[in-house]
């Protein structure tokens, strides 16, 4: 399980991912989702992450 994120220096209206760590990589993929109800879209890095691997499923409940 990975440490959450330090949010004391957020901006309301912007997520932004100041440095790669690939232990995040997936609080920002969700926080960067496109979707509406049970329909969800992610991006994902296409060379792939070795230490992350990208084949694995959502569920939205």
């Amino acid at each position: 399980m990975t440490e959450p994120l330090d949010t004391s220096t957020v901006d309301t209206w912007a997520i932004v991912e100041t440095d790669f760590d690939v232990r995040n990589n997936r609080h920002y993929e969700a926080l960067m989702a496109i979707g509406s109800g049970p329909l969800q879209q992610r991006a994902s890095l296409e060379g792939g992450l070795s230490d992350d691997p990208q084949d694995r499923e959502y569920l939205h409940l």
